[in-house]
């Protein structure tokens, strides 16, 4: 459960603001939205054998507080790394307090 202790961790949530391309991708930059405060839990650190390298694929689960403008297409900055969101953010208790949102390290 998300309390002031637990959440020590400072994150930027960010949303792309640019419009699709072509292909469908979204070309533009990234917009920090706002930054707050986040429980972070580690939930892998191993290695995936991916193209022939070895490459670390983190995963960690940011808890915030509620909110509802957040989906699968933002981004969350947390130090020096950016993580994709993977799947779409989760009320885990549906009181509308808390916000689970699953991540994977691009930066």
């Amino acid at each position: 459960m998300l309390t002031s202790r637990s959440a020590t961790e400072r994150v930027t949530l960010q949303r792309n603001d640019g419009t699709p391309g072509s292909r469908g991708a979204i070309d533009g930059s990234w917009t920090t939205v706002d930054t707050v405060s986040a429980k972070v839990v580690d939930k892998s650190s191993g290695e995936k054998f991916q193209a022939n390298e070895d490459q670390l694929a983190r995963e960690v689960t940011f808890a915030i507080r509620y909110r509802t403008d957040i989906d699968e297409t933002w981004r969350i900055g947390w130090g020096d790394d950016t993580f994709e969101i993977i799947g779409r953010p989760k009320d885990p208790n549906f009181r509308k307090w808390e916000l689970n949102i699953d991540g994977r390290i691009i930066s």
